[in-house]
């Protein structure tokens, strides 16, 4: 597991960098959250989406991980 974590911070701070996010209230602003193996992207700008597309293939390219897109899910919030 802490293998698992080494390897998957690099990604999560660059997605954390490159994505607009949320704020709630007056604290920090956070785009990506992590509880064990699951990761919550948080994206509010449709600008947002090919920079995330990008991100993670130069990740799958660079590591050879890939995304299972069967086990990943899109859900819009909001107006």
């Amino acid at each position: 597991m802490l293998l698992f974590a080494l390897c998957l911070n690099p990604l999560l701070w660059l997605l954390d960098q490159t994505l607009t996010g949320i704020r709630i209230g007056r604290g920090t602003r956070t785009a990506v959250v992590v509880y064990a193996v699951d990761i919550t992207l948080l994206v509010t700008d449709a600008k947002d989406i090919p920079a995330l597309a990008e991100t993670l293939r130069r990740y799958e390219k660079a590591t050879g991980a890939c995304l299972n897109i069967r086990k990943s899910k899109a859900m819009a919030a909001g107006s």
